[in-house]
């Protein structure tokens, strides 16, 4: 945590802020952090009403409950408040003074494996505006949700003093902080004039660009690319041309003498000399050692997606030491990028006439590192299953379906009824309970993994009572990326046409537009697709109206129905948390069956509608 904090405050220094619009605050001298110092701290800074850009910068420990991030402070996990609550933060942060704020966030993204982890709450560190603004937050993840954030042990210190005084570099963060410093010519920059002056900036869309190469590459280097996958992640909701992370000087590109001749690609090879031989194959030696930090009272498990799993921590070479990395296999060749839409790529270079052929290099150029992007195939994957266990699903009220990793063909769940209201229906599905809101006359498909609900949809119902399973394929694929934390959403007028189209059959595809549009920055949609299902008299989830922050008038149950939601409610949030306890970390609401109040849920059932 030193390194990063020292890395990240050596380029603010570079950028020339002074201290007095610098507040530091960490645990490392034994004393605590809490969230009323870091809110009192973001307070002045927007109560002075001069700063135009606000950077947050965290490093330590994270976990994500009900699909929130929450920076783990130093009184967490016994204090269920001793965290930072990243998605109210930002949703206050939007509703604030500050222009532009950027967040940081170099922590894990996994789910928490113990009770007591999966019962912190947080809090927002932004104050609750008067007002409602408008206002941009862009967020950097040093990993995506489900994944952890590494660290680096330095070979030197463990030759030198033994395990026992690891020194601990965080990679993201050294990364971000060189590149924000002009490093790497991968991250584009661009010429401004400030002053009558020309210098050069970062824009925080290049700095997501360049990010994945970057982390990737710097862990090649390290010799650890085969052993970790660690994909960044960014929230990206500032103009591209309006406001940017850092300053540079201007770099001028040297220009030589007219008439000059063009270099030479390479060395030239003497007259009749033969061709180099090829290099030897490198040895073979055994990978880093890896170690995993692992909090009291949890015991270490398999990596797995939805449980909970801590920061590695990871041999670490610094990057001009003489020792050569270890020899490592090539890593697999990456899944195919997923299409760009020409928005984000912007349109090609113009071309006139023919171009001639460039002289052959004598080497090829050498590859970035890549990364098997394993969530991408998953969400493959999961989408096909989706898509099947609708066609699956038959023509009852509800349908459960389970999935397995290994498995093409879902299989039908028995369902027991537990209760029936008029916001929906109360059933035990295996391990779990379930709470499926009353949309009309609609069948339900529930498919469940070994977290929880993978997915609910609803079929509209032919003439004959038969329910309709026939299902786009783009819906399949917004579920499953969703699952996966991945992005989805280009165009939020699209989305939210589509939504509105769909939600008379299919309510479930409006929860996921709503979701799409407050993670990719388009909050203020929200109101535009509550609108359009009210004007269409189509059914009204809780977390539409809980994102448009507007509960007058909803459908079902009065919880969210994804587990996304819970993060938005408290004393500081949209709405009141209901006390119900026992619910399962997947991505749809469910309850343990061993844990849930049957009682509870079927007094918020049996509440009449709005």
């Amino acid at each position: 945590m030193d390194a990063g904090l020292k890395a990240v405050r050596d380029w603010i220094r570079e950028q020339g802020v002074p201290d007095e619009l610098v507040a530091q605050l960490d645990d490392s001298g034994g004393n605590p952090v809490e969230v009323a110092q870091l809110f009192d701290a973001v307070k002045a800074f927007a109560d002075s009403r001069v700063v135009e850009q606000l950077v947050v910068y965290f490093c330590g420990h994270g976990v994500v409950n009900d699909g929130s991030e929450l920076w783990l402070l130093s009184g967490a996990p016994d204090d269920p408040s001793a965290a930072v609550n990243v998605a109210k933060s930002v949703r206050l942060a939007e509703r604030g003074v500050i222009p532009h704020i950027v967040l940081l966030s170099d922590a894990c993204r996994s789910q928490a494996a113990s009770l007591q982890f999966g019962e912190v709450t947080g809090s927002s560190i932004f104050p609750n505006p008067n007002t409602v603004g408008s206002r941009k937050v862009d967020v950097f993840y040093a990993t995506r949700v489900g994944e952890n954030a590494h660290q680096v042990a330095e070979e030197e210190a463990l030759a030198a003093v033994g395990a026992a005084a690891k020194t601990f570099h965080p990679v993201w963060t050294e990364v971000v902080a060189e590149a924000l410093r002009g490093t790497y010519p991968e991250v584009q920059r661009e010429t401004v004039q400030l002053g009558g002056t020309e210098v050069d900036v970062v824009r925080p869309w290049s700095l997501h660009q360049a990010l994945p190469t970057l982390l990737a590459n710097r862990l090649n280097h390290l010799g650890v690319l085969a052993q970790v996958a660690q994909f960044p992640d960014s929230r990206i909701t500032s103009n591209p041309t309006e406001v940017w992370l850092s300053q540079l000087p201007h770099l001028v590109a040297p220009t030589a003498p007219a008439g000059a001749p063009d270099p030479p690609l390479g060395p030239a090879a003497p007259a009749g000399a033969p061709p180099p031989a090829p290099a030897p194959p490198p040895a073979a030696g055994p990978p880093p050692a890896v170690e995993e930090q692992v909090q009291d009272g949890e015991a270490p498990e398999p990596p797995r997606r939805y449980r909970g799993r801590k920061r590695r921590r990871l041999p670490w070479r610094k990057p001009w030491s003489s020792t050569p990395a270890p020899d490592l296999p090539a890593p697999p060749m990456p899944a195919p990028p997923m299409p760009v839409p020409p928005s984000e790529t912007g349109p090609p270079a113009p071309t006139t006439g023919a171009s001639p052929s460039p002289p052959p290099l004598s080497v090829p150029p050498r590859p970035p590192s890549r990364m098997v992007d394993h969530d991408e195939l998953r969400a493959t994957r999961a989408a096909s299953h989706l898509t099947t266990a609708a066609l699956a699903g038959g023509g009852e009220p509800l349908t459960a379906l389970a999935v397995r990793e290994q498995q093409d063909v879902p299989e039908p769940m028995d369902i027991t009824a537990l209760a029936r209201g008029p916001r929906g229906q109360l059933a035990g599905v295996g391990d779990f309970v379930l709470v499926v809101p009353n949309f009309g006359d609609r069948g339900c498909t529930a498919v469940l993994d070994e977290s929880g609900a993978e997915d609910l949809r609803w079929h509209s119902r032919g003439q004959g009572g038969e329910v309709e399973t026939v299902v786009p394929e783009w819906r399949s694929s917004v579920a499953s990326r969703s699952r996966f934390g991945l992005q989805w959403l280009n165009d939020p007028a699209e989305a939210v046409a589509r939504a509105v189209e769909a939600a008379g059959e299919d309510p479930s595809i409006a929860v996921y537009v709503a979701y799409g549009l407050v993670e990719s920055g388009h909050r203020a949609h929200v109101l535009t697709l509550l609108d359009g299902l009210q004007v269409q008299g189509s059914p009204v989830p809780y977390d539409v109206a809980l994102l448009a922050e507007d509960l007058s008038a909803f459908d079902g149950p009065p919880f969210p129905l994804m587990s996304a939601g819970w993060s938005l409610l408290g004393d500081d949030g949209v709405a009141p948390m209901p006390t119900l306890p026992g619910r399962s970390a997947s991505l749809w609401t469910a309850f343990r069956a061993d844990a849930a109040d049957l009682a509870a849920l079927e007094q918020l059932l049996t509440d009449r509608p709005h």
